[in-house]
């Protein structure tokens, strides 16, 4: 019920919410609470405000590497399903992952290396400047 409470709270913002700059939703929440970014703010604070954002999306494209591997690696052999039978949601992430194919593994980790070559070619040219 909290959870339901709160996507309603999140949906009614939106609606209200006339400033949609950036998509993500945890820099959504940050407009909510009034965090904002000065208008003369340096081209230093918006390279690191992209490599903040980058830098999310690189982990969450990992975390989601990571545990697709994992799944599929490990199911068989420790008999995940029958482990995880009394809990739903566990089974539900199981066979979420359980689904994926090659082409999204090699995609994800595609994804993953460009980010991070970005990220860090990036980084070294602004060393360097």
């Amino acid at each position: 019920m909290k959870i339901f409470r709160l996507l309603l709270f999140i949906y009614n913002k939106l609606l209200n919410y006339k400033e949609y700059n950036i998509s993500f939703l945890w820099v959504f929440l940050a407009k909510l609470q009034e965090i904002q970014i000065p208008n003369n703010a340096s081209s230093l604070f918006y390279f690191s405000y992209g490599i903040l954002l980058l830098s999310a999306v690189a982990l969450i494209s990992f975390i989601n590497l990571f545990n697709t591997i994992l799944v599929l690696q490990f199911k068989d052999k420790l008999g995940l399903e029958v482990r995880f039978k009394d809990y739903p949601l566990i089974l539900k992430l199981i066979n979420y992952y359980e689904k994926a194919s090659f082409i999204n593994i090699l995609i994800e980790s595609l994804i993953v290396f460009l980010i991070i070559s970005f990220l860090f070619i990036s980084s070294l040219l602004m060393v360097l400047k």
